[in-house]
């Protein structure tokens, strides 16, 4: 949940992580951290869930029977509906529920 509020930011030019055009619907600017005891002065406390969920369609179906390769199947995936978890969260920076500095840190590998 939000607590102060983190100064990151995302917007529409924002592509590092995969966002199609025009997922973003606008310039996302949340209100600059207010210091708490509650999140540590990071803005948030608790924790958001992201989930990621293929739902197979008739050509993803169709494609995994002929045994295509993960970039096809990934295009195919995506051409019906399908988004990445990573996707997700960046979305939910710009909705304001959690920072990219949090967001960067639960996608870097260990």
């Amino acid at each position: 949940m939000p607590g102060g509020r983190a100064a990151n930011s995302v917007g529409r030019s924002d592509n590092r992580f995969g966002l199609a055009q025009g997922e973003i619907k606008g310039d996302e600017r949340p209100a600059p951290i207010t210091p708490c005891p509650v999140c540590n002065s990071r803005g948030y406390h608790g924790r958001i869930g992201l989930y990621e969920l293929l739902t197979p369609g008739p050509q993803l179906k169709a494609a995994l029977a002929k045994s295509q390769d993960a970039g096809q199947l990934t295009a195919i995936a995506k051409s019906e509906g399908f988004r990445p978890v990573q996707s997700e969260a960046v979305l939910t920076v710009a909705r304001g529920l959690t920072s990219l500095d949090e967001l960067k840190r639960a996608f870097t590998k260990r």
